[in-house]
């Protein structure tokens, strides 16, 4: 094969963007798919390994229970004992015959059982690391390919690879839709049809309202409701119109999706807190002091929480944490008589993108910005965290696109939107 053809085929990875940040991944022991297929060769020597999950030492076989991950040889227990680079987060030492510690890690028993005793009582929101054994790891993006376009719909998507050596290859993608501006088609006081935003104003603008020189967009795809007043608690999944965008990763085999807003339900036996303030007598009358103290209480809460990912779990560059969380609280909305909507929900959001409002989001376009992305594993217990900054400097449109079905069909019969009503400014 001539070597200028060789050397065109290796060099023809595109760079779309340029993409900085950190990411941080927690792949739980049992049910990752990269673990389970020994994907990440040495992942037991290179990673942070937890082992708060339970499992340990099983006397009647003399031996650790199935899936354990923690310490198991002398020299394992030496690195505890002497704190070598703080390797093992938690574990259980060996027993002899007659029930004993092994003496050669008895001095690790004290350390083992603090540390997942700090895990067990400061987790509160951020449970996961409870749930399994886990390998974390982290890094520096460095991407080897990266693929921005405008789509078919219009939607700006950013796709990040990134080599995990030894054939393995993670990447992580977003998805927002530039031109989020959920709206109603209604009537004026003469009848003629008028487009009007849902709830009065422009979501991007309220969501945005502290972020001076950028717009927010949430990756709520999959946000849904609670009410844990309703009989079997009632779900309420947010329509497509009101989703602004959308997260997916691979990292090695195990997919992940973002994490999306959540209202309230913080568990998933339904008995975590509830910020539905407002019930039917409510309604009539809110008191929103009482609304603004929960809002109020809620961000104290997210200091906390925040926390569990940046020190407890670890996704922090030894200083600074990687990781924060946004309140919306809502108060903008009208309250309404409908117990369906968003007003007496507040919002704790994890996965976002900021577009800077210099930006260009169109063919040819500049676009620039940052990302904050929390993904849970599709079909496992692992967790992914990115985050970073991008820029896009010839923004081009999918060459594979196909027209939107709608757009085309309204054209074709002269059917406008809501009759032609111009959108709202």
């Amino acid at each position: 094969m001539p070597a200028l053809l060789i050397i065109s085929l290796l060099g023809c990875a595109p760079q779309d963007a340029t993409v900085e940040g950190q990411w941080y991944t927690w792949l739980a022991a049992n049910t990752s798919a990269a673990v389970i297929g020994d994907e990440l060769p040495g992942v037991d020597e290179s990673a942070t390994i937890y082992e708060c999950s339970g499992r340990g030492w099983d006397e009647g076989n003399q031996d650790f229970q199935d899936g354990y991950v923690g310490p198991r040889t002398e020299e394992d227990f030496a690195e505890v004992i002497n704190n070598a680079n703080d390797r093992y987060i938690g574990g259980d030492c060996p027993r002899n015959s007659a029930g004993s510690y092994e003496p050669w890690c008895e001095g690790a028993v004290d350390e083992m059982e603090a540390e997942c005793n700090e895990l067990r009582g400061g987790l509160d929101y951020h449970t996961f690391l409870n749930e399994d054994g886990y390998y974390a790891l982290k890094g520096d993006v460095a991407a080897w390919r990266s693929e921005a376009m405008l789509n078919g719909e219009g939607d700006l998507q950013l796709t990040i690879h990134h080599d995990l050596g030894a054939g393995a290859d993670f990447r992580f993608a977003f998805a927002i839709d530039p031109d989020f501006s959920p709206v109603i088609c209604t009537s004026d006081d003469a009848g003629n049809p008028v487009i009007e935003y849902v709830d009065g104003a422009s979501w991007l603008s309220q969501w945005s309202a502290n972020d001076e020189g950028y717009t927010v967009y949430y990756l709520n795809a999959g946000a849904h409701q609670v009410d844990q007043s309703a009989s079997g608690n009632a779900f309420w999944y947010l329509p497509t119109d009101w989703l602004a965008g959308f997260g997916y990763a691979k990292f090695a085999g195990d997919e992940f999706t973002a994490n999306p807003a959540s209202y309230g339900q913080f568990d998933e036996n339904g008995d975590g807190d509830s910020f539905l303030v407002f019930n039917d007598e409510q309604r009539a009358d809110p008191d929103m002091g009482d609304y603004a103290d929960a809002a109020a209480d809620l961000r104290e809460e997210a200091l906390a929480w925040e926390k569990e990912i940046t020190e407890l779990a670890g996704a922090n560059d030894g200083s600074t944490g990687a990781f924060y969380h946004r309140i919306e609280d809502n108060m903008w909305r009208p309250v309404d008589s409908s117990k369906a909507g968003l007003d007496g929900w507040m919002e704790l959001q994890s996965s976002w993108v900021r577009v800077a409002n210099s930006s260009n989001i169109e063919e040819g376009g500049t676009v620039e910005g940052d990302y904050q992305i929390l993904f849970s594993g599709f079909d496992s217990n692992s967790r992914l965290l990115v985050t970073g900054t991008f820029l896009i400097e010839d923004l081009k449109l999918d060459p594979w696109a196909y027209p939107v079905l709608e757009d085309e069909l309204r054209e074709e019969y002269d059917n406008p939107y809501c009759g032609g009503a111009e959108m709202p400014q």
